[in-house]
Parts: structure tokens; C-alpha cells; sequence
């Protein structure tokens, strides 16, 4: 995990370039690059459903997927960078990625999140 500030998702340490592969199958919503996020990709598994599972991945160097497009389990998404919020451009060994799961979607931004943590078995380290 990344540093000790807290905020919603997980950030998993990878060198640049490191592949990233879809965590499930479902379509791009979103592929895009914004300030503090830096280079990001947004999958969701059942579109056009209020019980969908979207995955938001973020900081990545390069995306390889295209808006709509449909992607399988595992397919390669992009590949990890240090893009985004300008600590990250500060600190350059703590290059990572970002990951959000979410269940639902409201225009105000992401609500519904789930626990990452649970999905990779992460325990927060010891105080």
C-alpha cells in the first residue's frame, strides 16, 4: 500500500511498464487522463444494469484499450506509470497503481465503493 493517507481504493507498487490486466470481463466506459489521476481506465461488467461491478484503474503509462470496447478476463488493459497528482511526479520511486472497485454510479462521482482490500486478501499494516 501507498504511504498513510487515506483514500478510497488500493495502490499496488509496480514498476513503470508493468502490464495491467482486465480484473474481469466487461466494457471500457472510460479512458482518459486527468490531473490527479493522471492516465486512467474505467470497465464496467454489466452495461446498462443498476448491479454492475465497475473497475477504475489509475496513474497507468499507456492504455490499450479503447472507449466501448469489449474486454475478456485478463485481457491486457495498459501498462503502470507515474502519472497524475504531482506527488507523484515529486517522488518517483512511489510509482503505482491505483485501483477502485465500485458498484454503482452517480454523476456526482464514484459511490457504491467496495473494500479493494477484500478483493486481494491485503492486510493494512501494524501501527
Amino acid at each position: 500500500m501507498f504511504g498513510d493517507r487515506h483514500h478510497h481504493g488500493v495502490d499496488l507498487f509496480a514498476d513503470i511498464g508493468t502490464s495491467v490486466y482486465a480484473m474481469a470481463q466487461g466494457i471500457v466506459t472510460h479512458v482518459g487522463d486527468g490531473q490527479s489521476i493522471g492516465i486512467s481506465c474505467t470497465m464496467k461488467d454489466k452495461p446498462g444494469s443498476d448491479h454492475s461491478v465497475i473497475v477504475f484503474y489509475a496513474h497507468l503509462s499507456e492504455v490499450d484499450v479503447t472507449l466501448n470496447q469489449q474486454v475478456a478476463l485478463g485481457y491486457k488493459i495498459g501498462e503502470t506509470g507515474i502519472t497524475g497528482a504531482d506527488f507523484l511526479q515529486n517522488y518517483p520511486d512511489e510509482h503505482h497503481l491505483h485501483i477502485e472497485i465500485i458498484t454503482n454510479w452517480w454523476p456526482s462521482g464514484f459511490e457504491g465503493r467496495i473494500d479493494s482490500n477484500d478483493f486481494f486478501d491485503i492486510e493494512e499494516p501494524a501501527q
